[in-house]
Parts: structure tokens; sequence; C-alpha cells
């Protein structure tokens, strides 16, 4: 667990009031929208705009977010979104992402410690591709922008 500082995330967005494990199929929705699109090192990120102590809602609202930290070109039927760079506190969740709400309350209660103001809905960046590495090695980094 780390502050360190994050660039800006301008990104192609979709957004929805859904379960957590209906994000795949947003973010399958997201990539066929954007076939023929040039993203130079795509970064795939999960935001979500409900407070960390609603968790346990069936339902929550979210962002999925395929993004670069250039400017990007209008695409029908996609939003544009931009997560803003700053200060936040950071933790690398490795192992099945279903696990990773540990880092969210590990986050949690640290903001809690430390006494640090969240300024913004926390997120996630996924550092490598669930398709292309075992369940146990999946990385997410956890964010809570922090001023």
């Amino acid at each position: 667990m780390q502050i360190e500082t994050i660039d800006a995330i301008h990104g192609h967005a979709m957004f929805t009031t859904a379960a957590y494990e209906d994000a795949p199929k947003l973010y399958q929705a997201l990539w066929e929208k954007l076939q023929g699109v040039s993203i130079e090192n795509p970064l795939v990120v999960f935001q979500c705009f409900d407070s960390p102590s609603q968790l346990s809602n069936p339902t929550h609202e979210y962002v999925c977010l395929i993004g670069q930290h250039s400017a990007l070109k209008p695409i029908g039927g996609v939003k544009q979104h931009t997560i803003p760079g700053g200060k936040a506190l950071t933790l690398i969740h490795k192992g099945a992402y279903n696990q990773v709400s540990a880092a969210y309350y590990a986050l949690a209660s640290e903001v809690k410690v430390q006494n640090l103001k969240v300024r913004d809905a926390p997120f996630e960046i996924y550092l490598n591709d669930p398709a292309e590495v075992m369940e146990e090695e999946q990385l997410t980094k956890v964010c809570f922008p922090i001023e």
C-alpha cells in the first residue's frame, strides 16, 4: 500500500447500474464499439461511484473505461470519461478478481487510520489480461484518490 501520483486517464466509457458480475459484458460491448479504433497501450479501468461501505449491495453505479493518457476521438454510442490525476492511496491486489473487495476494505481502513480525505470515486486499473494469465496471477491496482 502506498500513496502515489496517478496521471489523468481519459477513456471511452460505458456507464451502468448493475451487479459487478455484469462488468465483463459491458467491457465486451465497449470493445465491440471500439473495433477499428487505434488505442496505443490501452488502460482497462473500472470506476465505481458507490462508497466502499456499499460493497455488499446487489447493484452498483459504475463505469467501464478503455483509456489512455492522450486525447480521444468521438465514437458513436460511447461516452468519454476522465479520471482526474493526482495523489491516490493505492494497493495492488494479486489473485482472482472476485476477491478484490479485500483491497477496498484495506484501503478504506487505511484512509481512516491516516485521516486522509478521499476526493473522488475509487477506481481499478487492470495490470494484466485475465484471458492471458492464471486467475491467481491477475493484478488489479485499486486506487483511492486523496487530497
